[in-house]
């Protein structure tokens, strides 16, 4: 007899209507008038869309309190949180994709591409804005649909990486990062 499934808790949910939200508002034409219309019930707060290259990206930072509808008295306390989706630019096709090219440090196959652009894209990321963020506490979740969601996965490896490294460089330095508040449960 098979598992069943565990349902989710109400944060993790509330986590995926606010991606599945964030994703939405990129694929339509005015990205901000989308989400003020339908995050009425959610935490959102400062919402930017930004252009790089090939990709387009939302940042929607939240702030810790979300209340389901108005009548509700329950109110769930969470992390403060930036979602990150990510799309393709409304101009970009599928040619661009797979055509494209771009300088790297190591030669790519002919089919590799679309990772070329992936990285092109990155480049240009403010990475170091996200550990800024981490540094402060918040959670970063990151979605995006086709490209996006190339992109976001991409990102995620490149933020766990870079993690591990700084991780590993403050441990040769001796420190104790066990000690530190900030990083106990993170």
């Amino acid at each position: 007899m098979a598992a069943s499934a565990r349902p989710f808790d109400p944060a993790d949910e509330l986590q995926l209507q606010i991606s599945f939200l964030c994703c939405k508002a990129l694929q339509e034409p005015t990205p901000l008038e989308f989400l003020t219309q339908n995050l009425s019930y959610h935490n959102g707060g400062r919402v930017q869309v930004h252009e790089v290259g090939l990709a387009k990206y939302l940042v929607l930072e939240t702030d810790g309190t979300v209340q389901p509808v108005p009548s509700c008295k329950l109110a769930y306390q969470l992390e403060p949180t930036i979602y990150l989706a990510f799309a393709s630019h409304k101009d970009a096709t599928y040619g661009n994709f797979f055509c494209g090219s771009c300088p790297c440090e190591f030669e790519l196959s002919p089919e590799a591409t679309i990772q070329a652009n992936v990285m092109s894209v990155l480049e240009d990321f403010p990475v170091a804005s996200l550990f800024n963020l981490l540094g402060q506490g918040y959670r970063v979740v990151l979605s995006g649909h086709l490209f996006g969601g190339v992109l976001a996965h991409a990102l995620a490896s490149k933020l766990l990486l870079q993690l591990r490294q700084e991780i590993l460089l403050a441990e040769s330095m001796g420190f104790n990062l066990e000690a530190l508040s900030a990083t106990v449960n993170k």
